[in-house]
């Protein structure tokens, strides 16, 4: 544990860690917000879609901002899991 120590103090010379728990922080907030956004924006984009229903042809702007939305959101969650992951090994 002594070799450790010096990672995790408040007055440590390696940045290191500290910057990639900012950055875990700000991913963290990130997911949780687009979360939030998506769990609200797509009942109501869905809902607000003029054809619901429509053909393969025709694909209306909500569905597209859902699609987009899911797209940040899955990308958010890969970067948080492997940021978790390479965090975990360094600071362990």
């Amino acid at each position: 544990m002594g070799e450790y120590e010096d990672d995790l103090s408040i007055g440590s010379t390696n940045p290191f860690p500290m910057a990639l728990q900012t950055i875990n922080f700000f991913l963290i907030n990130a997911l949780l917000l687009m979360t939030l956004i998506l769990t609200v924006g797509v009942p109501v984009l869905f809902a607000t879609n003029p054809s619901p229903y429509g053909t393969a042809a025709y694909r209306g702007q909500n569905i597209r901002l859902i699609e987009i939305g899911s797209g940040i959101w899955f990308h958010l969650l890969l970067l948080e899991a492997f940021l978790g992951e390479f965090l975990t090994h360094q600071v362990l």
